[in-house]
This record gives C-alpha cells, structure tokens and sequence, in this order.
C-alpha cells in the first residue's frame, strides 16, 4: 500500500508541475495542466490517507502538491465584496452554443433577460443564427460570420462600431471577429475568437495564440479585451504566454473559478475554458457563470468598467 501511495503522490507532484512548465504545442504538457482545481482537491485526499497508513513520505510530497496547486488557483479565487463602480459600465455575455444545440430559445431568453450590451457566440449553428438575427432591433449592430460548417461565430452590439473584421487567426474552422466599440469617447478594441481544442489541433491553437499576441502587441491598443471559448484554461501554459505579452488578466481573478466546461458536470469536474480577458486599464465589476442554455458550456457575464 505505501509503494502504491507513493506512486500516487510522484504522479500527482509531476501533473501539478505542468502548468510552471515552458509553453510548447504538446498534449504531454498541456493537457495535465488544465487541473490544478482536481490536483488540489487530490492532494487534500490523499495527504491524510497517507498518513493514515504509515506513508509519510507520500503525506508530505501531497502537500507539496496542495501549495504548489493552490497557488496556481490563488489569483481567481474569490477576495469578498468588490465595490460596484460608480460610472458607465460594459456588460458582456459570452458563450459557446454548442453546434448541435437545436434549441436557440434559452439563449433568447438569457439575453431578454440580462440585457447585455453585447453578445458574442461561437459554434453558432443555422437556428441560432436566425434567432440572433431576429433581435436586430435590440441590438442593430451585429455580424454572423459566413463559417465553416457550425463553427460560425456571432457577435451583436447595442454599441455601433467604431470598425469591425472578420478574421481567422488560424485556420478556416477558427474564425474570429475584431472589433472597436466605443463608450463615452473611450475606445476599446476587441476579438470574439473561438480557437481549436487541444486534442484536435493543439498546434493551430497555440500559433492563433500566437499571431493575436503579435498582431496586438504591434498594434498597441489603448484599451484591449478577448472574449470567447479559448479551448484553454489560465493555467494552460500558451494562454500564460498570451496573457503575460499583452499584459491582460482574467476577468474572473478575484471572483471565483467559475468553471464552464462540461456544462453536464459538477463544478469539481469542470474547467474554466471560457474567457473574458482584459488590460489592465480595465476595471471588472464583476463576473461569473451563467445557468444553462443547452450547451456542453455554460455561457459567462463580465461587466466592465473604464479605471
């Protein structure tokens, strides 16, 4: 039994490791490090059975893991009441719709019901398009990719664009849309993306990664956010690299994990894939899952506020 819990304990040490290591495009390294969250809740397990049954070894290499965990998790979890802002905010809903949802009427219904100013969507299948068009009179700015297939991505606004593009950052499955919307005569530029999964293609994902980091790190934005399902969590080491050039944060530091992804499961079986990054010249209001609308995620709210 100690041979199997030291076993145990060497495995969970290495796999809590995966998200200090460098950012390379491998499913060795990027996979594992997508849960801290279950590695951490796995130390605290397995720390008192060691001890229980004689291992101390594999007790204290437990707690190792439990810190070095729990300071990947330190920067989300939740800090006590944020003071909401006194000034205009931005509220943005987020979320991926699911190809094969069939069912458009929960999302309608999120969005009659939350207001949002804008809506960005991904994996937008025929029948969520004509229902996101059907709300045109709510929100008169708006694009629907042409898409491959489902992996069409929405975005609406209640705010006119100062400029918008459609783009793809990787290839013709990873459309994104770049826009600028501009509030109170300040300017934010944005991207509504919606990269590959890492069991798919991890490579295409990590070099959209990449030329978003290039091409706004050239570009110098004043105000920056990118929105979307990333197909990675913060702890994954190509969506550290992103964040650490552009110098963003996630809008969910400081207000819990949120975890998105499978909509299915309990909290301690998802992940955090779904994003609201922004510059630090951005204040967030607040942030948080919304319920479900049919999907294998659950859709995000972020509100925003100019510091």
């Amino acid at each position: 039994m100690t041979t199997l819990l030291l076993l145990a304990a060497i495995g969970l040490l290495l796999l809590s490791l995966t998200p200090r290591l460098p950012a390379r495009p491998h499913a060795l390294i990027d996979l594992p490090s997508h849960f801290p969250v279950q590695y951490c809740a796995a130390a605290v397990l397995l720390a008192p059975l060691a001890l229980f049954f004689g291992a101390p070894v594999s007790a204290a290499i437990a707690a190792c893991c439990f810190f070095i965990t729990l300071h990947e998790l330190r920067p989300l979890l939740p800090k006590g009441l944020v003071k909401s802002p006194d000034r205009q905010t931005l509220k943005i809903l987020q979320v991926n719709v699911l190809k094969s949802n069939p069912v458009p009427g929960l999302l309608q219904k999120l969005i009659l019901d939350e207001k949002p100013d804008i809506v960005t969507c991904c994996e937008v299948n025929p029948d969520f398009a004509a229902m996101l068009q059907g709300l045109k009179n709510d929100y008169p700015h708006r694009l629907i990719t042409a898409g491959t297939d489902s992996y069409r991505v929405a975005l609406l606004s209640k705010l006119p664009f100062v400029k918008i593009e459609q783009t793809a950052f990787g290839g013709a499955r990873t459309e994104a849309i770049v826009f600028r919307v501009e509030l109170n005569g300040r300017i934010i530029d944005a991207v509504s993306l919606h990269p590959c999964t890492p069991n798919a293609n991890i490579k295409s994902r990590d070099s959209e990664f990449a030329a978003i980091a290039d091409r706004f790190a050239a570009e110098k934005p004043e105000r920056l956010m990118l929105i979307g399902d990333f197909n990675a969590t913060p702890w994954c080491p190509a969506m550290k690299q992103l964040t650490r050039t552009l110098k963003l944060r996630n809008a969910r530091e400081g207000r819990g994990i949120n975890t998105t992804w499978p909509a299915c499961l309990p909290f301690l079986f998802r992940i955090p894939i779904d994003h609201v990054l922004v510059s630090t010249n951005l204040g967030v209001a607040s942030f948080g899952a919304m319920q479900s609308i049919g999907s294998d995620h659950l859709p995000t709210q972020t509100v925003i506020y100019f510091k």
